[in-house]
């Protein structure tokens, strides 16, 4: 199975050369990931909140979790498109953070490898929807606004 980055031709030109997502997907999507914020991250400054995981076993606990965390509202849809809506509306008061336009927001994911041990489809999905939520932002004109950092 494919991942996100080989959908979006820009991220995939910046992946060295000879190797692509499909060979190594999750490689290839840290590195994707390091290489668009380092392009897009420079003179920008972040706020920072942390997920605590392991309460994460299922897409319930998840999307609680998160809700909790991010301080989605109460009409969140508890589902990854309303997940990628809230994450990319940093500027809309869909989250409890307020991230001005210019500005980057650090997530730090604790326990990130049991994480992806325990839950890996949910975790897979994870990363790539934190990937979509900077791209959509990046073709609307704007600023990449989420950074992963995996602990």
């Amino acid at each position: 199975m494919g991942s996100l980055w080989s959908s979006i031709p820009a991220i995939r030109s910046w992946l060295p050369p000879g190797r692509s997502p499909s060979q190594e997907t999750r490689r290839c999507d840290a590195f994707t990931t390091n290489v668009f914020l380092d392009r897009f991250a420079r003179d920008m400054t972040f706020q920072t909140a942390k997920v605590q995981t392991m309460n994460i076993t299922d897409w319930d606990s998840f999307h609680s979790v998160f809700a909790e965390t991010m301080g989605f509202p109460e009409f969140y849809g508890r589902n990854m498109d309303a997940w990628i809506d809230c994450m990319t509306g940093f500027d809309d008061g869909m989250t409890r953070f307020a991230v001005p336009p210019g500005e980057l927001f650090h997530l730090e994911v604790a326990d990130t490898k049991d994480f992806a041990r325990r839950v890996p489809e949910i975790f897979q999905a994870f990363i790539e929807c934190a990937a979509f939520v900077n791209w959509r932002r990046v073709e609307q004109g704007e600023r990449p606004v989420l950074s992963l950092i995996l602990l």
